[in-house]
């Protein structure tokens, strides 16, 4: 038995999950070229979520095998994932390889001796634990896996699913159609929706997947990230703040009493960015004549022409930039004002004409996947997504978190376990969240008490 780093989590059994000769034959072989929404994540760090679920004890073999199960039923109507991404020096884009003989997906699973109500219940986030309920996963040279997945049970208590997923094989929309695809098939044996899994219907008007492979891949099949890349998660504290739909209805009403700058029906998207924005900016000191930037990713799928479906499985977002200087965002009011009016502002340039300024994606690139800085604010996620809606049999998840490398500044926001709520996670230095934590509260508060 393998014993992981944190000391409380232990392997107990790692096999490969391909899929199910009961669900009828995928293709023979096959490959899918990736498309340049896809290559602009080939500096990314593989995506980690976990999901936390409460289950009866007694049950949890069965509930592991249940899940081994379903997986094999789910990777029928999304066999990419059984594939590996690959390049060879012939062609200029990345791409899925994959086969009825495919390897399947790594399945790993194992026991946890941590607190269960501990992990699920503290807004701070137990960062030693947490890294040790996802799998790993090869992101440094191909041909490399898409996907691999860890379920982890905890006597008594319940059972964690942690999955790890190559950034270049999907955006959040994808990845939660998998995800509530899984729970679909576990808790009722069917599927509603099927993936829309064709990519080639994207064109690439910039040409861009050349563009990003050579500039920020020139040593394929490696990957090399350098020092500037890397993580530095015990610099950081993560910690979860859960707004209701009460605080966020004062704070648009808050915005919206300033009518004189520009605001126009205010989305709760908006005013929480802009809040979070703003805190973060004078948390962390920005100089007065210092620019800041407010990064978000925005859903391409509808705006596309021709437009893709919902259901499409892979990635579909384009990077959207907002930039202030310090003292734009150096005041509690006026602060809140600016950031809501820019965001808002580039919301909607951003909906307009989604490929508009396409060609300028590789600055955004440098800028988010480039050196850590105190002046970026990275947004990952959104409460559309319904990250609490996968239910395998067992209702909501207790807790969902997403798992990024730990950067400063990268903020989390997504749907909350009560429905109506929601959650904003974000990573910052110690004595920074401090002061976050005491703007941020203090800016609900206050707009609490002028509504």
């Amino acid at each position: 038995m393998e014993i992981l780093p944190s000391g409380l989590v232990s392997v107990t059994n790692i096999s490969n999950i391909s899929s199910s000769p009961d669900s009828g034959q995928i293709p023979a072989v096959g490959s899918q070229k990736l498309s340049f929404f896809d290559h602009f994540y080939v500096l990314a760090p593989p995506s980690k979520q976990l999901l936390f679920y409460r289950t009866e004890a007694a049950h949890l073999p069965d509930v592991v095998e249940k899940l081994k199960s379903a997986l094999s039923l789910t990777l029928h109507h999304f066999y990419p994932l059984t594939g590996m991404l690959t390049w060879s020096p012939e062609s200029s884009v990345l791409e899925i390889h994959y086969s009825e003989d495919s390897h399947g997906v790594v399945f790993v699973e194992a026991e946890c001796g941590a607190d269960f109500e501990r992990l699920v219940g503290e807004d701070v986030h137990d960062k030693d634990v947490f890294a040790d309920l996802v799998p790993a996963l090869n992101f440094t040279e191909f041909p490399a896996p898409m996907i691999s997945l860890q379920v982890t049970t905890f006597a008594g208590s319940g059972i964690s699913i942690g999955i790890t997923i190559n950034h270049m094989a999907v955006d959040g929309q994808a990845y939660w159609n998998f995800v509530k695809s899984w729970a679909e098939l576990c808790r009722t044996g069917e599927l509603v929706e099927r993936p829309w899994l064709d990519r080639s219907i994207i064109k690439d008007p910039c040409h861009l997947s050349s563009l990003y492979l050579r500039t920020f891949a020139p040593t394929l099949p490696k990957l090399i990230r350098s020092g500037s890349l890397a993580s530095r998660a015990s610099d950081l504290v993560r910690r979860n703040f859960i707004l209701t739909s009460k605080d966020i209805k004062s704070l648009k009403e808050r915005l919206m009493n300033h009518t004189t700058k520009g605001l126009v029906a205010v989305s709760s998207f908006v005013a929480v960015c802009a809040h979070a924005w703003a805190c973060t900016a004078q948390a962390r000191g920005v100089k007065d004549d210092e620019t800041t930037i407010f990064s978000f990713l925005a859903d391409c799928r509808t705006r596309l022409n021709p437009p893709l479906p919902q259901s499409y499985f892979g990635n579909a977002i384009k990077p959207c930039l907002v930039e202030a200087k310090g003292i734009e965002l150096s005041n509690q009011e006026d602060g809140l004002m600016f950031a809501a009016t820019a965001i808002q502002k580039a919301v909607r340039k951003a909906l307009e004409d989604p490929l508009s300024n396409c060609n300028t994606w590789p600055v955004w690139v440098s800028k988010a996947f480039g050196p850590p800085s105190a002046t970026i604010v990275n947004v990952y996620s959104s409460p559309r997504l319904q990250v609490y809606g996968a239910d395998f049999g067992w209702g909501r998840a207790e807790r969902v978190e997403l798992l990024p490398t730990s950067r400063c500044g990268i903020m989390i926001f997504s749907d909350a376990r009560d429905e109506g709520n929601v959650q904003v996670s974000m990573a910052l230095p110690p004595s920074d969240m401090v002061r976050f934590f005491s703007l941020f509260m203090d800016g609900m508060e206050a707009s609490s008490n002028k509504n």
